[in-house]
């Protein structure tokens, strides 16, 4: 039988506006009997700036990882490429150093003016995949978040089956789901090698 866990969203404590109460989420989330869970990579940026170390300690003390991170950005543009690949770098190293699983790669948000073509949606596909090669050699996966009022959700074309058709072979594939807590652990079947297109509206699991 699966033996499946499952994890709460740290969005929930409103962290974006309030990064402090990242604390008292994880260990309500804790307290409630969550596996794991998962929050920004701007937030874990927030915390070793001002807190270092802190963040670390205070997953150790409730018993539970930070099993994702998200990394939102422009992934159609060129110009940021270079930024994104160095944020995937640092934030695998804490998803691994943080006993996590997964790089959460989210599409930043819709531009009216040009609209996107399936150019734009292939060179978000090659980055994405590169993110996704950094997040492997940390020794964690990365997936894609195809929705949270994004390109991936608003434009047509849609690029999910783009990505999805760019990313490499045995690259596992797993459909959107709504927004509330999710499993991940083995909700798919195949070892990724880059991009992992998922929903990561909420948490997934522990390893």
């Amino acid at each position: 039988m699966r033996h499946t866990k499952i994890g709460h969203t740290l969005l929930t404590w409103d962290v974006f506006a309030h990064p402090e109460n990242i604390e008292r989420g994880i260990r309500d989330i804790a307290a409630l009997g969550f596996a794991g869970t998962e929050t920004g990579g701007s937030l874990y940026d927030w915390w070793e700036q001002h807190r270092p170390g802190q963040l670390k300690q205070i997953l150790e003390d409730a018993g539970i990882p930070m099993v994702t991170l998200f990394h939102s950005g422009d992934w159609t543009e060129a110009a940021e490429e270079g930024r994104l690949l160095e944020d995937a770098r640092r934030w695998s190293a804490a998803i691994a150093d943080l006993r996590g699983e997964m790089l959460m790669l989210v599409p930043g948000l819709r531009r009216d003016i040009p609209p996107y073509g399936l150019d734009d949606f292939k060179r978000m596909a090659d980055a994405m995949n590169r993110a996704g090669q950094i997040a492997h050699s940390a020794g964690i996966t990365a997936s894609m978040h195809p929705h949270w009022g994004c390109a991936g959700r608003k434009a047509r074309p849609s690029p999910v089956p783009i990505l999805t058709n760019q990313s490499p072979p045995n690259t596992k594939r797993a459909p959107s789901s709504s927004r509330s807590t999710s499993s991940a652990n083995g909700s798919t079947s195949r070892p990724a090698q880059g991009l992992t297109p998922r929903s990561a509206s909420s948490s997934a699991t522990s390893r």
